[in-house]
C-alpha cells in the first residue's frame, strides 16, 4: 500500500499535527424521498484514530503519521492512493484521490 502525499498536503498536515487517519464511513446518497441508501466511502482526516487503535496499521510517509484502518488494506494493495488538500469556503481539507470502494 503506496499512498502518496502531495507537498501542500504535507505541509498543512505537518502544521495541524502530523498525522492522517484514512478510514471508511458511512455516506448517505440520494434523499429521504426517493429511498436514501449509505455507501462506504474512503474519507481522510486529521490525527491518530480515536478508537479502535487496534484496527489501524500505522505507517510513516515522509515524516507524517498514517493510520490506516484494516477495511482498507486489501482495496489499498493495487492502487496509489494520493492525499491532497483543497481549499473550501470554510478553510482547507484534505481529500483522498485514487481509492474507491465497490
Amino acid at each position: 500500500m503506496e499512498f502518496t502525499i502531495t507537498p501542500a498536503a504535507r505541509e498543512y498536515i505537518r502544521n495541524k499535527g502530523g498525522a492522517i487517519t484514512v478510514k471508511l464511513e458511512k455516506k448517505q446518497t440520494g434523499c429521504g424521498c426517493c429511498g436514501a441508501t449509505a455507501i462506504d466511502s474512503p474519507v481522510v482526516s486529521l490525527g491518530a484514530p480515536q478508537a479502535e487503535a487496534d484496527n489501524y496499521q500505522k505507517a510513516t510517509v515522509t515524516d507524517i503519521y498514517l493510520y490506516v484502518h484494516s477495511s482498507l488494506q486489501s482495496i489499498a494493495e493495487n492502487v496509489s492512493p494520493k492525499i491532497d488538500v483543497e481549499r473550501t469556503l470554510f478553510g482547507r481539507k484534505l481529500v483522498l484521490y485514487g481509492l474507491t470502494v465497490e
